[in-house]
């Protein structure tokens, strides 16, 4: 009895180091939601560096550009596109952080890029044409299909 009790008192008190190991992409998603770049940019880099993916990457790099970080935001994208060169997508995120700084030639140079970089696929075709049709940039959708085909 003794030792079920020492043995439950250790559990309880290491349950603190370990939980904090973990991180809690809920809790990231309500600090995104709410606005609070500040604390979900520390969460969202955590995440994205334990996965791989694509949806904490964006969150990530979307919290250092609403906190303008644009130095930062731009290393990440980079140093993702060194990874993945192939991925067109990143060139489109790219193309964002130079947009938000007002850049848009050098965004618009990245958007170039990513069609260019389109594999022979629909998959990726329809991804991209879709980030820029999100992005109410339809010309670049419409290159993105007419690359595709």
């Amino acid at each position: 009895m003794t030792m079920k009790k020492l043995f439950f008192a250790l559990l309880l008190a290491a349950t603190p180091f370990i939980l904090r190991g973990q991180i809690n992409p809920q809790l990231a998603e309500q600090y995104f939601q709410n606005g609070e770049y500040e604390k979900a940019v520390s969460l969202y880099e955590k995440l994205n560096q334990q996965n791989s993916g694509d949806y904490y990457f964006d969150r990530y790099v979307s919290c250092l550009m609403e906190l303008a970080r644009f130095d930062d935001a731009e290393k990440t994208v980079n140093k993702q596109i060194k990874k993945e060169p192939q991925r067109s997508t990143l060139y489109v995120t790219l193309g964002k952080v130079y947009e938000r700084q007002s850049k848009q030639e050098a965004a618009d140079e990245q958007y170039k890029k990513a069609i260019e970089k389109l594999p022979a696929d629909r998959y990726p075709i329809d991804n991209l044409a879709m980030n820029f049709n999100q992005m109410n940039r339809y010309d670049l959708a419409l290159a993105t299909y007419e690359r595709g085909v």
